[in-house]
């Protein structure tokens, strides 16, 4: 929420300096798990997949521009006085149906790093790679690699296991 907030001022920011060229955004929050991965064999995208980022998704297009439209989820998860919410009531939400909706309002206050470790533990004090996912990326990698030379040199294009 606090970077939603950020990305506004700073757009605001610019369309002060560019009143020529304004701009607007739209900005859809919500949370859940997801799958992410490395996609591709010749330009490698990092992407991220689940129920949660498509609802993210259909939370900005179903948004208000210069609004940032969250969930229910957002509004239950974030901890209590950290941000001002308004209903904004119903919306229908492609592939959920109708779905309660929430404007961002404003930051009530600011807390500490501590205090997040306290309320989402697994979150903050995890590491967000393992020395062993580390090792399985470099290792899918260097697959991928002589994948693409074989490929080059007009060998055989089977997945290499």
């Amino acid at each position: 929420c606090h970077f939603a907030f950020d990305m506004i001022d700073q757009l605001k920011e610019y369309n002060e300096e560019n009143p020529d060229q304004p701009l607007n955004m739209r900005i859809g929050i919500n949370c859940g798990p997801v799958v992410a991965g490395v996609v591709g064999t010749k330009r490698f995208l990092y992407d991220i997949w689940g129920d949660a980022v498509n609802i993210a998704s259909r939370m900005e297009s179903t948004g208000i521009p210069g609004r940032v439209q969250v969930t229910p989820t957002i509004v239950e998860t974030v901890p209590e006085g950290e941000f001002e919410f308004e209903e904004r009531g119903t919306v229908t939400v492609k592939g959920i149906g109708e779905m309660n909706t929430f404007l961002l309002k404003s930051r009530q206050r600011t807390h500490s790093m501590s205090h997040w470790q306290k309320f989402r533990p697994s979150f903050v004090s995890r590491p967000f790679a393992s020395e062993h996912s580390i090792t399985n990326l470099l290792s899918s990698l260097e697959k991928i690699e002589a994948l693409e030379k074989k490929e080059a040199e007009g060998g055989d294009d089977r997945a290499i296991g």
